[in-house]
């Protein structure tokens, strides 16, 4: 099998993922007015963000991450960041094929 390199998470490219990441927050987020409540609420985002080994698993992590701030359109903000985790860790997961 062949091995192909892996490809850096550039600065720009993590800022971003950093931006995604508290547009997903706000949307749990009860107090969203609050940069303060926002950006608590997203750092375990930031650090499953962080995890990822190469830009590929970036883009995927933050595909499932976009794919679940859609499904939970209707739900109501709980400030529960390791729940929003859960689902879209879920999603990352079936992305992947590990599920």
């Amino acid at each position: 099998m062949k091995s192909f390199p892996m490809a850096p998470i550039g600065e720009h490219t993590s800022a971003h993922a950093r931006a995604d990441a508290l547009v997903w927050a706000s949307a749990f987020t009860t107090d969203r007015h609050n940069p303060l409540s926002v950006i608590a609420n997203a750092e375990p985002i930031f650090e499953w963000l962080a995890a990822a080994t190469d830009s590929k698993d970036l883009t995927l992590r933050r595909r499932a991450g976009n794919q679940q701030w859609i499904n939970d359109d209707t739900r109501d903000p709980d400030d529960d960041p390791a729940a929003f985790l859960m689902r879209a860790a879920a999603l990352y997961g079936a992305m992947t094929g590990a599920v």
